[in-house]
C-alpha cells in the first residue's frame, strides 16, 4: 500500500475513514483510503486490506473496533 496525505479540507471527530472505491476486479475492490485524524492515506488492493488498514489505524488510536462503531456514508 503506497502512503500519502488525506485532504486538510475534511474534518471530524473520532474516527472518520474515506474510502473510495476506484475498481472491482476478482470479485473485490481497489482503491484509496484515508484517515481524516491523523491525515494518514493508503490504496489498497483488496477488501482484506482495506480491513487490515482500518484496523491497524485503530490500533494506533488506541481504540478497538467495538467503540468505534462504523457508519455508512453515501450510496454503495
Amino acid at each position: 500500500m503506497s502512503a500519502t496525505r488525506c485532504p486538510d479540507r475534511i474534518r471530524a471527530t473520532g474516527n472518520t475513514f474515506v474510502v473510495r472505491i476506484l475498481r472491482n476486479e476478482h470479485g473485490t475492490w481497489q482503491g484509496t483510503v484515508g484517515h481524516v485524524q491523523s491525515g494518514a492515506m493508503a490504496s489498497f488492493r483488496s477488501c482484506l486490506e482495506l480491513i487490515q488498514y482500518i484496523n491497524r489505524e485503530l490500533e494506533r488510536q488506541g481504540r478497538s473496533d467495538a467503540e468505534t462503531p462504523l457508519k455508512k456514508v453515501g450510496n454503495i
